[in-house]
Formats: C-alpha cells, structure tokens, sequence
C-alpha cells in the first residue's frame, strides 16, 4: 500500500500501487496549480470509464485548487515540510478519494471551518438549496470566491466533507481536506 502522507509525517490515506491515480507535494503557483489540474484530468480521463464520473471528478479537482489558490501561503514553514501544498487522488472500495492540503492562516482557518461545518450540518436537498441560494445573493470576497467551493464540492461529492486543522506555530495551520466521491 502507498500511504499518502502529509508535511508532518500523518497519514492523510492509503491507495493500493493499482489504485492511486496521481500525487503531488510542493510549492504552489497559479501556473503549476493549473498544470497539475491539466496532468490530474488527463489521468482521470484515462482511469475513469464513466463520463459523468470524469465530469464530477473534475469539477471537485477545480474547486479544491481553487480554495488551495486563495488559501495558501508560501512560508518558511512551508519551506521546510517541502512546500505548502499536497494532493492525492486514488480510488478505494469503489469510491475515488481526493485528499489536499495547504497552509493556512487563522482567519482562513475560521472561515473554513465555518463553511465546513455549515455544509456539513446539512441534508442533499438543504446542500442544493444553499447553493441556488449562494449563486442569486453571494456576495465576492476579498479572495475572490462568493462562498461557492465548499459547497460545490459537497454537492458534487455527496459525501460529507472530512477536514483537519493542525497548527504549526502561531497563526499558521496545515489545513487537510478529504472527499469521498461515490459513483
């Protein structure tokens, strides 16, 4: 089994060799961010047989890189664990897994996990309504985003949202962020 691990050494998951389709660990750039993605939905392409699955497994892809775009910061901490970001994608007992993770700061940290939680506390049609909701009165913040991601990707998912903060010093997180997507 590969164990997929994270800047501290915890497991963020395990794949068997057959089973993980692509991970990455390193520094960020809207342009590498954007050359993982194009590489991530090549190997999707060439692994998923269902066009739908490609679709939503894409999409979910696009809306964690986003939040890893708005979200992350180059530090010397980051530095130091090999760069701020990590990414895995595989599949497991039917179920392809995306798993990432970036560093972040506290107020990033509040925001998120409000958000996480908030979707997380809701049922598939609440999902859906918050959404519609979201697209006819959001607002776009500082970093650009009008609340939409999280809940995309639960939508999208339809599995709840499994997350974890672990600070590294003063103001600064390892944000990790696990979706089961269920064919």
């Amino acid at each position: 089994m590969d164990n997929f691990i994270d800047e501290n050494g915890k497991s963020l998951g395990q794949f068997g060799e057959q089973a993980l389709i692509m991970a990455y660990k390193g520094s960020a750039s809207p342009e590498l961010l954007n050359n993982i993605l194009l590489i991530a939905e090549h190997r999707i392409n060439m692994s998923v047989s269902s066009k739908k699955m490609r679709k939503k497994l894409f999409n979910i892809l696009i809306e964690t890189f986003q939040n890893i775009y708005h979200h992350f910061l180059e530090t010397e901490v980051a530095s130091e664990i090999g760069g701020p970001v990590v990414f895995a994608l595989g599949i497991q007992e039917g179920a392809y897994k995306v798993m990432v993770g970036n560093l972040v700061n506290s107020e990033d940290k509040k925001s998120l996990q409000q958000a996480l939680d908030d979707v997380n506390a809701m049922n598939k049609d609440e999902i859906k309504a918050h959404y519609r909701e979201l697209l006819d009165n959001g607002h776009i913040s500082d970093k650009g985003g009008a609340g939409l991601g999280i809940v995309d990707i639960a939508k999208k998912s339809g599995s709840r949202l499994d997350y974890e903060f672990e600070e590294r010093e003063s103001n600064l997180f390892f944000f990790s962020l696990k979706v089961d997507v269920k064919p």
